[in-house]
């Protein structure tokens, strides 16, 4: 129990970083094939998803695949992922409205679903899809232990060229978390063998067939034909991430920023989920904002400093202020279910 700890705290530097690097990714000054973009910057999500499969694994004591779908257990992450999700929506509706956008019934529904109405909305269709695969892929890992991850790795596969091959609406692909289950198998397996030492040999050609992907297109003008939806952060990228990710628990889980700057950090990780609902929101607004006097210089490096400064702030106030409602709406639910 003490090292999970100890990689929790770890887990909340990443995060932190990482939401970080998910705006910066929404200002698109650093689209391209800048290789801080391409390795580090459009590696976020990926991470996010290894890391939630390694998290969640974290919860299960046991082998409890009966308890993993307690609809209490359930419902607790349906709302810890909807609340602020509807919140932020109807923020973007809002502002839709003002700006005189008429909207049906079916559109205001079909948005919402697909996660097109603002910069990463697709998440939360993502994460919700994953509470309920999540204790099927634990299981599968848990059971056959790497073979399982291979297994994934396979129906992983399949799903991409099915989706090549009857080219599968981009939209309805962006929300389908079959092309993340890759990244979650290995986040498992990283949880079930926390004390597993792997060979260096092993993470370095694993980067290098992770890193070999990433380039091939950018600087060879080679084109996938299967992974053509999202193709930067296809399963392949599990190559690089995996390693990446296995280094920082290995190696960096002691790692601990005393003071201030510790709790900050930490508490940015803790709140990325909110801090990525209010970025979704910011950029709604953001040009507005800076049409004003005192936001009009052209200074790029200041708006985006700017950007990340309000996504942050306001997102740490939304976490801290929707664990307070959050906490008081479950218990009246579970008080409701039990009577």
């Amino acid at each position: 129990m003490e090292s999970s700890i100890k990689r929790l705290a770890i887990i909340d530097y990443l995060k932190a970083f990482f939401i970080i690097c998910v705006i910066l990714d929404h200002t698109k000054v650093m689209e391209g094939w800048n290789p801080f973009y391409l390795f580090v910057v459009r590696m976020a999500v990926p991470f996010f998803i290894m890391m939630s499969g390694y998290t969640f694994s974290l919860c299960v004591k046991e082998n409890e695949f009966r308890k993993m779908y307690d609809f209490n257990v359930l419902l607790k992450r349906f709302f810890r992922f909807t609340i602020p999700i509807v919140i932020t929506y109807i923020g973007c509706l809002v502002i839709l409205f003002l700006r005189g956008n008429t909207l049906s019934f079916s559109e205001i529904m079909s948005m919402f679903l697909l996660g097109n109405f603002g910069q990463g909305g697709y998440y939360y269709m993502i994460m919700l899809q994953f509470i309920l695969v999540f204790p099927l892929l634990y299981q599968i890992v848990y059971k056959l232990e790497f073979c399982g991850v291979v297994l994934i790795g396979f129906a992983n596969f399949f799903f991409e060229v099915l989706c090549t091959y009857y080219q599968i609406n981009k939209e309805i692909y962006d929300i389908l978390i079959m092309r993340y289950i890759l990244l979650i198998g290995l986040g498992i397996w990283l949880c079930l063998n926390q004390n597993k030492t792997i060979k260096s040999s092993y993470l370095i050609l694993s980067l290098g067939i992770g890193s070999l992907y990433l380039l091939l297109p950018g600087y060879f003008g080679y084109e996938y034909r299967v992974f053509t939806y999202w193709s930067n952060t296809s399963m392949v990228v599990s190559f690089l991430v995996y390693p990446l990710f296995y280094v920082a628990l290995k190696y960096f889980n002691n790692l601990s920023f005393c003071g201030i700057i510790g709790s900050v950090i930490a508490q940015i990780g803790k709140a990325s989920y909110h801090i990525m609902c209010t970025q979704l929101l910011w950029f709604k607004i953001r040009n507005r904002v800076y049409g004003l006097v005192i936001f009009s210089c052209e200074n790029e490096l200041l708006k985006v400093c700017f950007d990340i400064f309000i996504s942050v702030i306001c997102g740490i106030v939304f976490c801290l202020i929707d664990n307070k409602i959050f906490n008081k709406l479950y218990c009246v639910k579970k008080v409701q279910i039990a009577k």
